[in-house]
């Protein structure tokens, strides 16, 4: 069964979402001042041949010299605001997905966000009500979840342009990547063990390009474990 929700339906999904997910509040938008970064800014302002998030690459690139006195490549600060985004989208709607029979709407006029002020992920992120559903079968509730999602996430890397080159399987790989990483640490959270295990990503994030940084466990720049 699938039916509307209510802005009472969202409140108490987002609660439950903020007390699992523990790195970012996620809130309800409407209750206090509106967060500050706009996602329909960002992804129209993209479809405008504008770069909305340059600001943001920037903050991190210079806050990524002082911390390893040196700049880092520019692939690194785009990287990461590309990974960074796709988070502030799936997890909310992967943990409302596994903690209830909620689909929140994640389209871009319904979600806003802000950033932490020394490392510049997203801390808070609000969502209004939109289109909420209420779906009792947990298949078709994964399913139109994610689907919600990559409806975004797509339109967010497609115009994605940070000034470096950047593949198709980056762009598309982490919108995969990132999705398969929320649905992994909300069965960590959520239920009953064993989680799903860890799958070789897509995307990479370029910290190994870092003084003294590696590649991270599931890097797909490493050769993949023998009999696989």
């Amino acid at each position: 069964m699938t039916q509307a929700g209510t802005d009472a339906d969202r409140d108490l999904a987002l609660s439950l979402v903020s007390s699992r997910l523990g790195w970012m509040d996620v809130l309800p938008a409407g209750h206090g001042s509106a967060l500050p970064w706009s996602c329909a800014d960002v992804v129209e302002g993209q479809e405008r041949g504008e770069d909305p998030t340059a600001p943001w690459r920037e903050a991190l690139a210079s806050t990524t010299a002082r911390q390893y006195r040196q700049d880092p490549r520019p692939a690194m600060p785009a990287a990461f605001v590309l990974l960074w985004y796709l988070d502030l989208l799936a997890h909310p709607v992967v943990f409302a997905a596994v903690l209830g029979p909620w689909v929140i709407d994640p389209s871009p006029g319904n979600v806003r966000f802000d950033l932490q002020t020394d490392q510049h992920y997203p801390e808070a992120a609000s969502f209004a009500t939109g289109d909420l559903l209420l779906v009792t079968d947990p298949a078709q509730r994964q399913d139109l979840a994610r689907r919600r999602y990559r409806a975004h996430a797509e339109r967010f890397v497609d115009g994605y342009r940070p000034g470096v080159k950047m593949s198709s399987r980056q762009r598309h790989g982490a919108v995969e990547d990132t999705w398969e990483i929320a649905s992994r640490r909300a069965a960590e959270a959520c239920l009953p063990p064993p989680p799903p295990e860890p799958q070789r990503r897509r995307s990479c994030c370029f910290i190994f390009t870092l003084p003294g940084a590696s590649t991270c466990a599931m890097c797909p720049r490493l050769s993949p474990p023998a009999g696989r």
